[in-house]
């Protein structure tokens, strides 16, 4: 009734990353220079990964899990592996040597593999234990987004979109938007939610976004949008955030149902309610909508 508390606060050494990753006994932050460990019941840095000593931003990328290991991209291209317990570093892959090799992607860890990504066009699947390749795959411009997995493929959002087979790397669909770039994606009741921003490169095309709804290989619904800078789903329904507002989306159709204005991020949900934080901020409450 008197209002919520401050439980803990922790000092990053930079700028903080745009997410907490909950795994296990841990939360995982990032600031623009380093991955941290904390306690989530006191805020204590269990330990702390910084990949290079020299002044500058390093990572971009957030987090990604696992039980034994956690794998996070840097800015010079390398993908690392670390203990969760201890963070020792285990392992790194350099994914690719191009001159725009930033791994910027945050990756995914799927049973014993883990999917890295980079600026390059890079796509590459990686032993998640011993950081062998299993296998390599190209695509059509710089991926920065992170990857999702749909059944037995890899989602990627690049200049196009592909879907991949996640065992061999074999590309099973690729779709483009003429004038378009598939900046980011979301799945939503077994449909792909992509958001689709201009392809500076052609001159001719609107400075516009939209949202573009794939089901089985089509794409059913297309409609305006404005420019978001996460998308996300919970109980069913596609979301997107962006400088502004936090939108809840149909799936169907990727029409907005609720629009929460000044939200900073991707809500979470609980007992038919959302939570989430404004900028100025305010903890708010409000019911998911019916669709």
């Amino acid at each position: 009734a008197g209002g919520a508390s401050l439980l803990w606060r922790t000092e990053l050494d930079s700028y903080g990353g745009s997410a907490c990753v909950p795994h296990g006994r841990k939360v995982y932050a990032t600031s623009c220079r380093s991955l941290y460990a904390l306690n989530p019941r006191s805020g204590d840095i269990l330990w702390k990964f910084t990949p290079y000593t020299d002044p500058g931003e390093w990572i971009y990328s957030q987090p990604s899990p696992s039980k034994e290991r956690v794998f996070i991209g840097d800015r010079r291209g390398y993908l690392h592996c670390l203990d969760t317990v201890t963070g020792k570093h285990l392992w790194r892959r350099r994914i690719s040597r191009a001159c725009n090799n930033q791994a910027n992607a945050t990756a995914l860890v799927v049973n014993s593999q883990v999917l890295a990504a980079n600026n390059d066009g890079a796509v590459v699947c990686y032993h998640a234990n011993s950081g062998g390749t299993i296998w390599r795959r190209r695509v059509d411009g710089p991926v920065i987004a992170g990857l999702l997995r749909y059944e037995s493929h890899l989602l990627v959002a690049s200049t196009s979109f592909y879907t991949i087979d996640l065992a061999t790397g074999t590309v099973h669909q690729k779709m483009s938007f003429p004038g378009r770039s598939v900046d980011s994606l979301s799945i939503a009741q077994r449909r792909i939610i992509a958001h689709l921003g201009p392809d500076f490169k052609d001159r001719d095309v609107p400075r516009n976004s939209e949202l573009a709804v794939i089901e089985k290989d089509r794409v059913i619904a297309r409609r305006p949008s404005t420019f978001v800078t996460h998308l996300g789903s919970f109980d069913g329904f596609a979301c997107s955030a962006d400088h502004l507002s936090f939108k809840i989306l149909d799936p169907h159709n990727g029409k907005v149902l609720a629009s929460k204005r000044r939200a900073m991020a991707v809500p979470d949900v609980m007992a038919g309610r959302m939570y989430g934080l404004t900028r100025q901020g305010v903890v708010f409450s409000d019911p998911i909508p019916v669709m």
